[in-house]
């Protein structure tokens, strides 16, 4: 292996899959992203976080409408610039979770779905690597 694992692109359901209560899903979803994001920052990783995607459309630009066509796009840019990919609970409902997995897979990048077997593998890459 030999590979320092330091960045990490965080992968889960954003968007609501229940039609009742979808803005309570919707944050719910986001709380867990950023959160996801805390830990593997206390754990010495260094996320890119989709789950703040949302705050591109706090701000108003006038005449420059962002789709969530050009976010994902740019996301899945990102996403080949990362070391590694985690996987959030519920990701196997979202299309665009799947969609990144997919693309990680294309480009060779590993894929954890719980942060301790990310741990592992960042100490046995380090390991490897003396």
């Amino acid at each position: 292996m030999g590979k320092n694992i330091e960045r990490v692109y965080i992968a889960g359901p954003i968007t609501p899959h229940k039609k009742k209560d979808s803005s309570i899903e919707h944050l719910t979803n986001i709380r867990r992203g950023i959160k996801a994001g805390k830990s593997l920052i206390r754990l010495g990783f260094s996320p890119y976080n989709p789950f703040l995607d949302y705050a591109y459309w706090l701000v108003d630009d006038g005449d420059f409408f962002l789709t969530v066509k050009a976010i994902r796009n740019s996301d899945l840019k990102q996403l080949e610039c990362q070391d590694a990919v985690l996987l959030l609970p519920g990701w196997r409902k979202s299309v665009g979770a799947r969609g990144e997995i997919e693309h990680a897979k294309k480009k060779g990048i590993p894929i954890f779905e719980n942060i301790d077997d990310l741990v592992e593998y960042r100490n046995k890459c380090k390991e490897d690597k003396t």
